[in-house]
């Protein structure tokens, strides 16, 4: 007998193909459609054969870039001299890329998440499976996390405003972290963010230590999916998954997120992620830990 798990799997491989739509086409979206079209080519029973691509509307000496993309099918700003899958459609209309979508692969840059959400807000499938790529996303207003003496703390800017004496030395030392946002509540994460701007109940993420070119040029490389539902993960890694390019798929989203999101500099060293989600995020946020396995 099927266990609830399976049930929910077999159900979801015999669904019918589902459209994806990847929002964003710089040029780390538009690596990610090089996987994405070869994927859903590989996989006809699970997703429609066709993706739609966000493309912002740019001219590039003389002709619309979403013109260049689907007729000689590359970016040529973002990812010059690597092509795109022939199903890959640059579209400029956000909200007629979005509209249908089963699967939103969001790698829009950090800044336009909350307009572009507004959006397309209206055409979301209450149901569509969302997944954030943005690794770097709202800058922290409001925090900053001061690396002295080998030690992290937590500083807001009231705090450093305060602190007269020392605030130079704690800009000179600070470090900060990028893809949160800080609310009154504490870290807001982007993924959060999609969330409450579409009004859907999960957004997985995808988070790995790479690069873009690296990736484009099919150089080995590891992701790791942080998945909220877990009848999505083997479907979304079937998405991702290549050769050269391993997903691992596991359940706590925050944590992916957050050791995805951190970038940390000072004067003198820097620390490593593990040095800062230890010290300074899991106390404060993540209370208990769960363990990624």
């Amino acid at each position: 007998m099927f266990s609830c798990f399976a049930r929910s799997l077999h159900a979801l491989r015999m669904a019918a193909p589902r459209k994806v739509t990847i929002i964003g086409s710089g040029n780390w979206g538009s690596v990610i459609s090089r996987i994405v079209g070869a994927n859903v080519k590989d996989h006809p029973d699970l997703f429609q054969q066709t993706v739609q691509m966000y493309v912002y509307e740019e001219l590039i000496e003389g002709r619309k870039l979403t013109e260049i993309i689907n007729t000689e099918h590359e970016n040529v700003k973002y990812l010059k001299g690597f092509k795109l899958p022939d199903n890959v459609v640059a579209n400029p209309d956000v909200v007629e890329a979005a509209k249908d979508a089963d699967i939103l692969v969001f790698v829009v840059p950090h800044q336009f998440v909350k307009a572009v959400c507004t959006k397309m807000k209206e055409v979301v499938k209450p149901g569509v499976i969302a997944i954030s790529l943005i690794k770097f996303g709202i800058p922290c207003k409001f925090m900053r996390i001061d690396a002295i003496a080998d030690k992290t703390h937590i500083m807001t800017w009231q705090e450093c405003r305060k602190d007269s004496i020392n605030r130079n030395e704690a800009l000179k030392r600070q470090a900060s972290i990028r893809g949160l946002d800080h609310a009154s509540t504490g870290i807001n994460l982007v993924s959060t963010m999609i969330k409450e701007s579409l009004e859907i109940p999960h957004v997985s993420v995808l988070m790995g230590a790479n690069l873009a070119k690296e990736v484009a040029r099919e150089m080995f490389g590891e992701a790791t999916i942080g998945c909220r539902m877990e009848e999505h993960g083997p479907l979304l890694k079937d998405l991702f998954h290549t050769d050269y390019f391993k997903i691992n798929v596991v359940s706590d989203a925050d944590t992916v997120e957050l050791c995805g999101s951190l970038k940390v500099y000072s004067n003198d060293h820097t620390l490593s992620k593990v040095q800062i989600f230890k010290t300074a995020i899991e106390p404060h946020y993540l209370s208990p830990p769960r363990d990624i396995k």
